[in-house]
């Protein structure tokens, strides 16, 4: 019913969600063909996200719960090769001036 090449994604939600699900179905116990295939997509989607993604941007130009929903899917299914750049969205968002849109600046 779920055609494994058609899961992956490159975008950061997407991705995260994708390893969150990978994550679940090993604690439900069902780490099998179809959990395979949830974190083989997820991994597809990390390696093309890495190479779009510019992580050097400003806040203004970033989409934090993007970013942040990809952060959660590294913690709940932590892959060493993606450690960095879980540990480079997160210790950009933690920075408040980051938090910050131009009109809580202004007020």
């Amino acid at each position: 019913m779920i055609d494994p090449a058609s899961l992956a994604t490159d975008d950061p939600l997407g991705i995260g969600g994708l390893l969150i699900d990978a994550s679940r179905l090993q604690q439900l116990g069902k780490a099998g063909q179809l959990a395979n295939d949830v974190l083989g997509a997820a991994v597809v989607g990390l390696r093309a996200y890495q190479h779009q993604a510019d992580l050097a941007a400003p806040a203004d130009r970033r989409l934090a719960f993007r970013e942040l929903g990809l952060a959660i899917g590294l913690a709940a299914e932590p892959l060493p090769e993606f450690r960095s750049l879980r540990e480079r969205i997160e210790s950009f968002w933690i920075d408040p001036r980051h938090r910050q849109t131009a009109l809580v600046a202004g007020a």
